[in-house]
């Protein structure tokens, strides 16, 4: 009787269908300093939780999601304010379907290429563009020969078209979004060895325009950051001139100490020279 129990429990547990693989990642960031013309004094505590999960459906099909909660000190827990993407995706030879709530191709893979440094309180990322997060759905096709073409909607009325390719050092991106604003960005990037050079160029149907050059360059713990707008137009000439510098030293994989400051090149008021202690889990 018993043995007829156990073969009966051991056959049920292999018979129960695969649960999602769950992981919870994510990073908290201390940053303080000083900013504007007077160097006035500046705390900020930033925190990245991230859920996602994958389970195999089989036949080549995954079913998969990622819920990203994002908050500063300003916010409450439970503040309807706090930021975040929350997304369920189906994957397999045909591609990615993703739904739920996100940043557009634009402003989440295009623009953000304008980064050389990993502190929230110093960018100079640009940000034009019709919405930074809403609720849609995306498709991607499969990679072929390092080239894939995304195509996005959003119940808020922006659409998206991208293509970018990866091979070779390169990464290329290139988006056009449309809706109260028509808005085309491109971005391109070469690593080689310990250094990655990159350029971010976006233009609006209003007059706006931004280009972005910038870098980064490793040497053993420590990585040096470079960025700098060469050019704005439009509502966005006052960041024309634009320059941060960082340097970010590796206490280990998970904690990362760095110095980085903003040059407000047409005015003191947004200057900025912070430094961060960040540690990911």
């Amino acid at each position: 009787m018993k043995k007829t129990i156990v073969a009966a429990a051991v056959a049920a547990v292999f018979a129960a269908p695969a649960m999602a693989d769950v992981k919870l990642s994510g990073a908290i960031f201390y940053e303080t300093g000083v900013t504007g013309a007077n160097d006035s004094s500046v705390s900020e505590v930033y925190t990245d939780i991230v859920f996602s999960g994958s389970e195999d459906l089989g036949n080549g099909m995954k079913a998969g999601f990622k819920i990203v909660q994002t908050q500063d000190n300003a916010e409450a827990v439970n503040a309807d304010t706090a930021e975040g993407t929350r997304t369920v995706s189906l994957s397999g030879d045909f591609g990615s379907i993703m739904g739920g709530s996100f940043e557009s191709y634009t402003e989440g893979n295009v623009m953000s290429m304008a980064a050389s440094e990993g502190v929230h309180t110093v960018s100079i990322e640009p940000n034009a563009g019709n919405a930074t997060m809403a609720t849609g759905h995306r498709y991607t096709t499969p990679s072929f020969q390092g080239v894939k073409v995304i195509a996005e909607a959003f119940n808020d009325g922006v659409s998206t078209v991208g293509i970018e390719y990866s091979g070779n050092g390169i990464t290329a991106k290139y988006a056009q979004e449309a809706s109260v604003l028509d808005v085309d960005s491109f971005a391109i990037q070469y690593k080689m060895g310990d250094l990655t050079v990159k350029a971010v160029n976006t233009q609006a149907n209003d007059g706006d325009e931004i280009t972005f050059v910038g870098g980064t360059y490793s040497m053993g713990a420590n990585t040096f950051g470079l960025g700098l707008i060469t050019d704005a137009k439009g509502n966005d000439a006052s960041t024309d001139g634009d320059m941060t510098i960082s340097v970010a030293h590796a206490l280990s994989k998970s904690t990362t100490v760095q110095l980085a400051v903003k040059d407000d090149d047409s005015a003191a008021t947004d200057d900025k020279t912070i430094l961060s202690l960040v540690h990911k889990f």
